[in-house]
């Protein structure tokens, strides 16, 4: 007897919310938006119906699916490669109806989604560095507030691994808030003493320092001597940007990776540090591309423009 969804279901949560029992393959929703996994692997759902080729057609031999049903819907919430593999077989051996071991809860369609953020932590496919990243990323977006322990409590990662990548939304939202091509120009026209179209009247020439400012080069007050030298360094990775605004990381890091394996202190650097040895040049200009790979361009950028 054909019966609709609600009497399926509800027949299954009768006096409960929370029920481990079988449930037709068919009956479950092919609505992927609870799938938190970047892609979904058809190598595994291949190996699965083998695997169910060889258990028959009357046993289930993978660990319960997890669903949510919401009155209307029958979410997938853990499961998504082996209902497909369940879906799949049962076509293909013409079965009208398919059974599979499942977690049946009463909820709602964020409630599955939820519960699929830490899918497949300890069991099936394992996660992707990616799928663990989207998992994150889906609930930083929509519950910001939320501790990283939290967090780490639904995606079962680490709260330290939901610290990391919420530092870097962070420095990502920074970038994006740089100032505009021609402000930037005008910044890096003003560090080196030099305007982007030559010579500016009543401007410093290049190499020569304006009233009241430092020579690119030379030493501040007080300023160590790694310290002109690490600037000196800076200076010439910046010589090298032609501020394109939307590759001003990938350059300053590709520049600044160029300079850690050099074979000699270039030439702008042993002039104002004539003592610097490579090893302690390579090793500073490591901690350079450190230092900007780990973001915060926009804050870099403000030291070394003093933007207020």
């Amino acid at each position: 007897m054909n019966i609709s969804n609600t009497e399926y279901f509800e027949s299954r949560l009768k006096d409960t919310d929370d029920t481990l029992c079988q449930v037709d393959v068919y009956r479950v929703s092919g609505n992927t938006s609870t799938q938190m996994r970047v892609t979904e692997d058809e190598d595994t759902i291949k190996r699965y119906i083998e695997v169910l080729q060889g258990a028959g057609m009357n046993s289930w031999p993978f660990p319960a699916v997890e669903l949510v049903w919401d009155g209307k819907t029958c979410w997938i919430a853990d499961g998504f490669h082996r209902i497909n593999a369940g879906i799949t077989y049962a076509i293909r051996n013409g079965l009208g109806v398919y059974l599979c071991q499942a977690r049946l809860k009463r909820g709602t369609q964020r409630d599955a989604e939820l519960i699929a953020c830490g899918a497949n932590a300890d069991h099936g496919l394992p996660r992707s560095q990616s799928d663990k990243e989207h998992a994150v990323n889906w609930v930083l977006d929509r519950y910001p507030e939320w501790s990283d322990r939290e967090v780490a409590r639904v995606c079962n990662v680490s709260h330290p691994y939901v610290g990391k990548m919420r530092r870097k939304r962070a420095e990502a939202n920074e970038v994006e808030t740089l100032p505009d091509r021609q402000w930037f120009l005008a910044k890096v026209a003003a560090i080196h003493n030099k305007p982007s179209n030559g010579h500016a009247p009543g401007q410093a020439a290049p190499g020569q320092a304006a009233p009241g400012q430092v020579a690119p080069g030379q030493a501040a007050p007080g300023q160590s001597r790694e310290g002109i030298a690490y600037n000196a360094a800076l200076d010439l990775v910046l010589s090298y940007v032609r501020m394109d605004i939307d590759y001003i990381r990938s350059v300053l890091i590709g520049k600044a990776d160029i300079l850690s394996r050099a074979t000699v202190v270039p030439i702008e650097v042993r002039e104002v540090s004539p003592n610097l040895t490579l090893d302690l040049y390579q090793s500073m200009m490591k901690q350079l591309v450190g230092d900007i790979a780990r973001a915060n361009i926009h804050k870099l950028f403000k030291s070394i423009c003093d933007v207020k």
